[in-house]
């Protein structure tokens, strides 16, 4: 295993990290989260579900991606591996105010918008990377924008975020990336 690819793993386990710190503040009583209302935690572990699944999903791309020797200039790499790890940062945030929906929704858009401008750096099927991106972002904006509005709203906007994650899954082959254990 190389060293970028090394590195993916270890911003993929600061994520499911980052959740683990919001869910023990929420057993410690100490996240807003308790304050809503039945559906609102359904919402919010729907949310993670989403976070979590995405971002296996990133690091078994990005496993794969790093697994090949990039045949490009030094600064080049140090630019790509440089918005790599600041995505994964992040998405970290992201996960750590998990049940802070619009901080949470607002960091993730912020690592989606840096991992889309590390695939146009990267060069490999940025065009459609864009469009899926893209797709991922609106969802979230709806979701940031609609989140004070019925719970039922964002339930379905969630299911269909996950949705959209499930397709992504398949088209992408992913699971045709996956290290083997």
């Amino acid at each position: 295993m190389n060293f970028y690819q090394r590195a993916n793993l270890s911003m993929g386990l600061a994520v499911f990290l980052g959740f683990e710190l919001a869910l023990s503040s929420v057993l410690n009583g100490n996240a807003a989260i308790l304050e809503g209302d039945q559906l609102d935690r359904v919402n919010a572990m729907l949310w993670i579900a989403f976070q979590f699944l995405f971002r296996i999903k990133v690091t078994i791309d990005d496993h794969n991606v790093f697994s090949h020797p990039s045949p490009k200039h030094d600064t080049v790499r140090l630019l790509d591996f440089i918005l790599f790890c600041t995505a994964a940062f992040l998405f970290v945030v992201a996960a750590i105010y998990a049940f802070e929906f619009a901080i949470s929704g607002l960091f993730f858009l912020l690592g989606l918008l840096v991992a889309t401008l590390w695939l146009w750096l990267h060069g490999e099927d940025w065009k459609i990377w864009t469009v899926i991106n893209a797709i991922y972002a609106t969802l979230v904006v709806l979701l940031i924008h609609l989140w004070v509005v019925s719970p039922w709203i964002k339930t379905l906007l969630l299911l269909l975020l996950l949705g959209f994650l499930a397709l992504d899954f398949k088209l992408s082959k992913t699971a045709n990336r996956m290290p083997s254990i």
